[in-house]
Order: structure tokens, then C-alpha cells, then sequence
């Protein structure tokens, strides 16, 4: 086992009778609990039969000379802004779904109907491409991280270790809190602006204009004014109860995609074991070593 290092902070719950898991993850060989934001323990697997328990951390990269450039926060804002609107499109992109929005709207006529679609497309694109390249993981990768899963909400739910394998085995692996939540909720937000953004756009556009068809270039200036607008309020949070619903959906959906049902006994031990040293720096008054019977269990 590798000596501790000395640990800089501890972020758990403030309520004593609650226990929440700050953050885990894993990789193909190994099964991280973190400590902050920076600081870890892991446990890896040696593929022989044996595992190692190591602590590390990860420093953050300093940028102070940018944070402090006010100029450049704006400008990072604003391009944010644009990115979302366009779903971060290249220009390759942007010139095929403004030759299909043109198409659509000779055809349908209906400019709030064609901005729909246009979202929509979009936004199946990236749920697919989302979901292919985890459908694509290793396998070895999905078994860790659903062990890493059940453990977290385990621990959560009944605020002990297991006792045996078989404890585990009976936990859900979906937990709303997975890394792919930080990917899935910029692609439900963004949709859900532009939807907001279109419905508001065209129907101030109609009022002003009589024919929202008529005055592209008034329609174009509603749009960013009141995109801008809309934007505000979603990095303000005021559009989260609509966004968090639609997001658990479709981190669910990719979670089908990078766990896996059929779990290995070897990486719910290692999981177990990493989060028995992190349980016992972080919740020591959660851990009882007289209970502390899974080691046992295992060799049975």
C-alpha cells in the first residue's frame, strides 16, 4: 500500500446522518474516490490476482492572469453565448443546416416549425454520437464503472460498507450524479434554450413585423437579442427545472450504453476495498471494523 499523502481537505455532507460520495470514477484498471477536488485514493488492478491501494492527487492548472482579465471573461462569455446557439457547429456544419433550414422553410413555410426541426436534428445527432462512443468502451471499462455506481449509491443508501458480494450485486448501477452528466446536460441545455429562444423569437418577431417571413433581418436581430436574454437565464439556473428532467433521461440512456449488467465479482471487490480506505478518512463515524466482514465473506 502506498503511504497516504496528507490530505489538503474534506468534502462530504454537513448533515451528520447523511453520507454522499463527493466524486468517483474509474478507468479500465483502477476505481478512484476522491477526497476534494484534487485529491484520491484508488484502487488498481494488477491482472494477478492482486490489487494495490495508492493515493495521489491531481493539481488544478493556474490560470490567474487570465481570471483576472475581465476583458477576456467577456469575450469568453459572449463566445460561449454564440457556440450555444449554433450547437458549437464548424463551418462545414453551419452552411449544411442553414441549406436545410432553407429548404424547410420553401417547403413548409412555417419558420417556428423549420427552427424545431433544425434543433432536433441536432440534437439526435449528438445523443447518437454520445451513445456510440460509449456503446464502443471496453468492456473491462463498463464493469468497473457500474461496480464504481453501485458502490457510491450503496454506501449512500445505507450509509455502511456491504458485507458480502452479494449486497452489491442487488444495487441499482445507475446513479444520477455519473462524469457523463457534466457531457449530456451542455446538449439538453443548449436544446432547450433554442427551443425557448424560437417560440419567443418568432412570435415577438410576428408582432412587430405582421409576417415573420418578410423582415429576415429583423427576425435574425430578435433572435440574438432575445437569445442572449435567454441564455442569461439559463446559466442562471432559471431554466433547470425543465433542463433536469429532460437530461435524467438521456444520462440514463447513456449509462445503458458505458455500464454493464453483468458486473465482475473482481471489480466489486476492488471496489469495495477503495471505498473502504476513503470511507474511513473521510466518514470514520459510518465505519465499524467489528462489521468490517466483507473480507471474510469473500474468501468463503
Amino acid at each position: 500500500m502506498e503511504e497516504r499523502v496528507e490530505i489538503k481537505s474534506i468534502f462530504k455532507s454537513n448533515n451528520p446522518e447523511e453520507l454522499i460520495v463527493f466524486k468517483a470514477d474509474s478507468s479500465e484498471d483502477e476505481i478512484r474516490f476522491w477526497f476534494n477536488d484534487e485529491q484520491y485514493v484508488s484502487a488498481k488492478d494488477n491482472y494477478n490476482g492482486t490489487f494495490s491501494i495508492n493515493y495521489g492527487e491531481n493539481k488544478k492548472e493556474q490560470n490567474d492572469i487570465e481570471n483576472e482579465n475581465k476583458l477576456l471573461i467577456i469575450k469568453e462569455n459572449l463566445k460561449e453565448y454564440f457556440k450555444s446557439l449554433f450547437f458549437d457547429l464548424d463551418k462545414v456544419e453551419i452552411l449544411c443546416f442553414s441549406f436545410i433550414f432553407v429548404l424547410l422553410l420553401s417547403i413548409i413555410c412555417n419558420i417556428l416549425v423549420c427552427l424545431l426541426i433544425i434543433h432536433c436534428m441536432r440534437f439526435i445527432i449528438e445523443i447518437i454520437a454520445i451513445l456510440t462512443t460509449n456503446k464502443n468502451k471496453p468492456i473491462s471499462l463498463k464493469s468497473k464503472h457500474s461496480a464504481e455506481h453501485m458502490m457510491c449509491n450503496f454506501l449512500e443508501e445505507k450509509k455502511r460498507l456491504p458485507k458480502d458480494i452479494s449486497e452489491i450485486k442487488n444495487i441499482s448501477r445507475f446513479t444520477d450524479d455519473c462524469g457523463s452528466r457534466k457531457i449530456t446536460i451542455g446538449y439538453t441545455s443548449n436544446f432547450i434554450q433554442n427551443v425557448f429562444i424560437s417560440l419567443i423569437s418568432v412570435c415577438i418577431g410576428s408582432y412587430i413585423t405582421q409576417s415573420s417571413k418578410n423582415d429576415m433581418l429583423v427576425f435574425v436581430f430578435i433572435y440574438i437579442v432575445i437569445g442572449f436574454i435567454v441564455w442569461i437565464l439559463k446559466k442562471s439556473n432559471k431554466l433547470y427545472f425543465i433542463i433536469k428532467p429532460v437530461n435524467k433521461i438521456l444520462n440514463n440512456l447513456v449509462q445503458c450504453c458505458n455500464t454493464t449488467r453483468k458486473v465482475e465479482d473482481n471489480d466489486i471487490v476492488l471496489a469495495y476495498y477503495v471505498a473502504k480506505e476513503w470511507m474511513k478518512i473521510v466518514y470514520p463515524e459510518f465505519y465499524n471494523e467489528d462489521e468490517d466482514t466483507f473480507y471474510e465473506c469473500d474468501e468463503s
